[in-house]
């Protein structure tokens, strides 16, 4: 599968059932309206300086992305200085997986009809589990990751359809922040909930997409 940006900025995937919406398109053009007047108005308050936060959030979460990536195909990583006090903790989280099952893997689902890419699928503490990686200026609060949770269960969903002979039992969120990194955890039964939640924000985006 082949991950293509169109013009309107939003990312598609190349798949054998057609160029499918990716899971982050379809959140962030069905994203609540409270969300989207916040992300407004944090905008407007910071002015020009909130692209330039923005972009430099974004550079720092690829080249955390990468790192870990290297970490867990056993490659040598390079920390840049700035990084070295976050990466320690990164090791210390990183060294709880039993096994790396996939990385940066892409799914899709051929009924569905959505595409994406997960972080990483592992054996964590004897489950098989669905990661996201995120990086954040600030510590989190869990409810403020209900997209994110949306994401893993998207993810999930493909994954079945693709392999129904192997089940994501657990979803984690994983936040890097400058001073502590947080586990979000979803059991079985949330990860259900989620599912819910999100086949009904990609009903809204196929409806938004045929008016």
């Amino acid at each position: 599968m082949k991950v293509i940006r169109i013009k309107s900025g939003e990312l598609v995937y190349s798949t054998p059932r057609g160029i499918l919406p990716s899971v982050t398109t379809i959140l962030n053009a069905t994203m609540p309206a409270q969300k989207k007047e916040s992300l407004l108005n944090w905008r407007k308050n910071l002015g020009a300086q909130a692209e330039q936060i923005s972009q430099q959030a974004l550079a720092k979460g690829r080249r955390v992305h990468k790192m870990i990536e290297k970490q867990l195909k056993g490659e040598q990583v390079e920390c840049p200085e700035e990084l070295n006090k976050i990466w320690e903790k990164v090791q210390e989280t990183l060294s709880t997986i039993d096994q790396v099952n996939g990385l940066e893997e892409k799914v899709y689902h051929s009924e569905l009809l959505y595409a994406g890419r997960f972080d990483l699928l592992a054996q964590w503490y004897d489950e098989l589990t669905v990661v996201d990686f995120k990086t954040s200026g600030r510590e989190k609060a869990r409810e403020w990751l209900t997209d994110e949770f949306l994401q893993l269960a998207a993810y999930r969903g493909a994954y079945h359809n693709m392999h129904n002979d192997r089940q994501i039992s657990r979803g984690v969120v994983i936040v890097i922040s400058p001073e502590i990194i947080q586990s979000f955890e979803l059991d079985l039964l949330e990860l259900d909930h989620y599912w819910d939640q999100w086949l009904k924000r990609l009903e809204q985006y196929k409806q938004t997409s045929l008016e």
